[in-house]
């Protein structure tokens, strides 16, 4: 159900940014701070910080990802608060207050991002979104989901 909802969300979003032209409708997206690749379009493309936050996890240098929340890309920070949190909520780790900070910081960010997941998910927001949800809507909270099955944190 929620599968669905988010796909309906993305053709409205994407809908509702089509401009029309006499002859054609032409889609422009909107601008945005950074992208996240989960298996992007045809060729399957996962964002390079994916792939290494997601070593980092598996291999439990959870130190190197606490040093990822000042990392000068903007998405090693987001993955790495991803990870960190949900590794403090398994008390596999403990973080000190700076790291806290650091990580509401990144949490209320108005950064943009532009997610795309495959062919045909695609997917534009705030990253405050993502951690501080509307509760009138279900979407933004499936994309820390999906970062962090991604990540291989969920408890499947």
């Amino acid at each position: 159900m929620t599968m669905r909802l988010l796909v309906c969300f993305l053709f409205i979003v994407g809908f509702a940014n089509a401009q029309v032209n006499t002859n054609t409708v032409q889609v422009k997206p909107p601008a945005y701070d950074f992208m996240i690749e989960m298996g992007c379009g045809f060729a399957g493309q996962t964002s390079p910080e994916l792939k290494s936050v997601k070593l980092l996890v598996e291999s439990k240098q959870y130190n190197s990802l606490k040093k990822l929340l000042k990392s000068k890309s903007f998405l090693n920070q987001l993955l790495s608060v991803i990870a960190l949190d949900e590794l403090e909520k398994r008390k596999s780790i403990t973080l000190n207050s700076s790291e806290k900070k650091r990580i509401s910081k990144i949490k209320s960010s108005k950064k943009s991002y532009f997610l795309c997941g495959g062919a045909n998910l695609h997917h534009y927001g705030n990253v405050k979104d993502i951690f501080y949800p509307n509760p009138n809507t279900e979407t933004k909270t499936d994309i820390a989901e999906a970062l962090r099955n991604e990540l291989g944190l969920t408890n499947n």
